[in-house]
């Protein structure tokens, strides 16, 4: 294998209507190590595993490709079929073709709310020609969603999305933790609130309060064109913004 491929989320996302979360399905019947191998912040916090999953994909699709051009097996291999699994070792993979371009789509569904889904193409400097090319995998914002809510709302540049009132499973919630930067509230946030969990503390007051809810701020970072698909820097850009709803005088 030449080339694991890129790992990009792209900053041009589109927007749409605020979904809300829900909790992953089983999270408290499992330890929570164990819940978020079945979740799609798996793929998000682990490098070594990004890598793994796309080796054996590729390899996985160059075995079906059984010599063939890459242009002549997107348009033949799903003649008879809309898609075929490629069985991993703690999961499967569904690959299909994307209809509008000469690429694949590789699906990993975890249950409800949760699915992740790559879009697979050739790298730049290969033509569709090839027999044996490099491969870029890339998020599909669209089909890829955690705890109910598209990417394309998730990770839009500049913007906050406010998960304060949802129901987030602790992966999402111990993903933006530990990836995510604490700042000052956003100014979409200037009501105070009465510190109930209905009507958390918000606004610049809330890092004062020791005592009922507080909504945090966190930024987040887009790495493009690069595996790393988040940074704890301040200086990243472009950044996006989650809040979430803790104890007060806590992250979570």
């Amino acid at each position: 294998m030449k080339n694991l491929g890129a790992y990009i989320v792209s900053a041009c996302l589109a927007t749409g209507s605020v979904a809300y979360a829900t909790s992953l399905n089983g999270e408290h019947s499992e330890s929570e190590e164990n819940a978020c191998r079945h979740h799609p912040t798996e793929y998000l916090n682990s490098l070594e595993k990004r890598q793994t999953v796309f080796q054996q994909i590729a390899q996985g699709i160059l075995v079906r490709m059984d010599g063939r051009s890459w242009s002549r097996f997107v348009s033949e291999i799903f003649a008879n079929k809309p898609s075929f699994e490629l069985s991993l070792a703690d999961g499967s993979f569904f690959i299909s073709p994307d209809p509008t371009t000469q690429s694949l789509r590789a699906t990993r569904i975890y249950g409800e709310g949760n699915a992740i889904t790559f879009e697979v193409s050739t790298a730049d400097r290969f033509n569709l020609s090839s027999h044996n090319p490099e491969l870029d995998f890339k998020i599909h914002p669209l089909l890829s969603s955690i705890d109910g809510v598209q990417f394309s709302h998730l990770l839009v540049a500049n913007r906050v999305m406010s998960l304060h009132d949802t129901l987030m499973s602790n992966c999402w919630r111990s993903f933006i933790e530990t990836k995510g930067t604490l700042v000052a509230s956003h100014p979409s946030d200037p009501s105070e609130g009465d510190g109930s969990f209905t009507d958390p503390f918000k606004g610049p007051h809330r890092t004062a309060k020791t005592t009922g809810w507080c909504v945090n701020t966190y930024k987040l970072c887009l790495s493009l064109g690069n595996v790393n698909v988040v940074s704890t820097s301040l200086a990243c850009e472009p950044p996006f913004y989650i809040t979430a709803k803790a104890q007060c005088g806590s992250e979570f």
